[in-house]
């Protein structure tokens, strides 16, 4: 009895003992906490407050080619920090609906950067009784356009409403003439070749013509090895475009009619 009585009062004693150790620590703790909030807050309204970190400058990463970037101008004066980027990024979309893809991005201490990157001019299609610019996956860059050097794409059955900027063109018959088109750019740079006009109304019928003045006739069954085919042919003939009145591709032996 008496060694359990003395345990008890060990064990209160070790009990007072760390609970005397352990209020100071909880009180420096504590002290420590609250110091570092007060801190945090005032660091955190240096940064909110202080006109080091005033918006100064709305800039483009992606030179002159994207202008009006003043409608933003609101953003000036303002906090870097409190800016949204998610909703000017939402807003840029609506503004820039050519652009392939737009980022914001702060740049310390005072400007917002702006990187547009526009979608490439692939090919002009006529539709509708205008012309419209597209790029080599058929988004559409802009409408009414007059720019001659792009190759003209033909034989489009595609209603004019539902042409928007920034949305993509879901036509067959436009998704195989931009085909045509990116082979040719790809494999044919070493013939100094390129196209000038393609006619897509009958899919079965596919008319194109080059600028050296070859008229070549594919259909839409496998494009790549046809295409192969006339790289072959411009390999080993000699061929002399002036004598020659088109190149059909379309069956087993490719046709070659001369003038």
């Amino acid at each position: 009895m008496a060694k359990k009585i003395k345990k008890r009062k060990n064990q209160k004693s070790n009990s007072s003992f760390f609970q005397g150790r352990l209020i100071p620590y909880m009180v420096v703790f504590l002290l420590l906490a609250f110091a570092v909030f007060v801190s945090a807050r005032k660091i955190y309204w240096m940064f909110v407050d202080s006109s080091y970190f005033r918006v100064q400058e709305i800039v483009s990463s992606s030179g002159e080619s994207f202008k009006g970037l003043e409608r933003f101008s609101h953003l000036k004066g303002k906090n870097i920090f409190e800016i949204d980027l998610e909703e000017l990024q939402r807003q840029l979309k609506w503004a820039y609906p050519e652009a392939e893809r737009v980022r914001a991005l702060r740049r310390l201490p005072d400007i917002i950067e702006i990187e547009l990157i526009e979608r490439k001019p692939s090919a002009a299609v006529y539709i509708g009784r205008t012309y419209v610019v597209v790029d080599s996956k058929g988004f559409v860059v802009s409408k009414n356009s007059t720019d001659k050097s792009l190759p003209l794409v033909l034989g489009i059955s595609y209603h004019p409403d539902n042409i928007v900027v920034g949305r993509v063109i879901s036509d067959k018959s436009l998704q195989v003439a931009l085909s045509i088109l990116r082979i040719l750019e790809r494999e044919f740079k070493s013939f100094n070749v390129s196209l000038e006009k393609i006619n897509v109304e009958n899919l079965s019928k596919i008319y194109f013509y080059l600028d050296n003045g070859l008229e070549i006739i594919v259909d839409q069954d496998d494009i790549d090895k046809k295409m192969k085919t006339l790289k072959i042919i411009f390999d080993k003939a000699n061929l002399k475009p002036e004598n020659i009145r088109y190149i059909d591709l379309r069956f087993k032996q490719p046709v070659i009619k001369e003038k």
